[in-house]
């Protein structure tokens, strides 16, 4: 399970390539408003596009995966692939 925290209306692509998961975003500048009090030096804040990739050890069932985006919370399920049964070979 994966949860990564955004804005909301900020998630672009999830994107699931053998074991690899990529969340791509983008990240807005926030602009100061009439509100803000606080006095900053110096800001640094991350914006524009972003991409981050998480990859798994174990392959993924593809089809069973789900994604849920509430309050910003994006939840990403990856179940396991279930691995085949083992083969008996017959030695002649």
């Amino acid at each position: 399970m994966v949860h990564a925290v955004l804005q909301p209306g900020r998630l672009r692509d999830l994107a699931l390539e053998d074991s690899r998961l990529t969340i791509r975003g983008q990240r807005l500048d926030r602009p100061a408003t009439a509100d803000d009090v606080v006095h900053f030096h110096q800001v640094e804040r991350g914006h524009g596009s972003f991409a981050r990739t998480f990859e798994f050890a174990s392959k993924i069932d593809i089809d069973a995966v789900e994604a849920d985006l509430t309050n910003g919370v994006l939840t990403i399920t990856l179940p396991k692939a279930v691995r085949p049964p083992a083969r008996k070979i017959e030695v002649r």
